[in-house]
């Protein structure tokens, strides 16, 4: 299955204490819906608000006007593409980042980060395989035998 995932917009949210904030808006939808009539009905749209604490921007030496955008821009874009692929994907998520939980040196180069207002990308999902079942059925059928040998001692 493939998705088409699309960047929207994003906003500065006001400062909260010791963060700052950014919310970013995507879009996404089945590329099976590309070009039919019912395209515009199956766009889901998705928000994640990513909050970053000052330490962290400070210890990435992240510049406030330049990089931060950037980087938190990758962060919520691989963290909405995993969420699309696991099939977990909620309306508006949401991602806190600070130096408890992070490298100590930021993972992403802002450098090479290209233009995000530009961002859009093709995501493909491998089909789930019947075949993964079947070692799991196999297991369930041997602890049943396992029960019922058990059971008839």
């Amino acid at each position: 299955m493939k998705y088409y995932i699309t960047f929207c917009k994003h906003t500065k949210l006001p400062k909260e204490g010791d963060y700052e904030k950014v919310k970013f808006y995507f879009k996404y939808i089945c590329t099976n819906y590309i070009g039919k009539p019912e395209e515009d009905l199956k766009y889901k749209d998705i928000s994640i608000e990513i909050k970053i604490t000052k330490d962290l921007i400070s210890q990435w030496n992240l510049h406030p006007n330049k990089d931060l955008e950037k980087i938190l821009f990758e962060f919520g874009k691989r963290y909405i593409i995993e969420k699309i692929k696991d099939e977990t994907i909620q309306n508006k998520e949401r991602l806190d980042l600070n130096i408890f939980d992070q490298d100590k040196k930021c993972p992403y180069n802002p450098d090479k980060i290209e233009n995000f207002n530009n961002y859009s990308e093709t995501i493909y999902i491998p089909e789930k395989s019947l075949n993964n079942n079947i070692n799991y059925n196999q297991l369930a059928i041997k602890i049943t035998k396992k029960r019922d040998y058990i059971n008839s001692i």
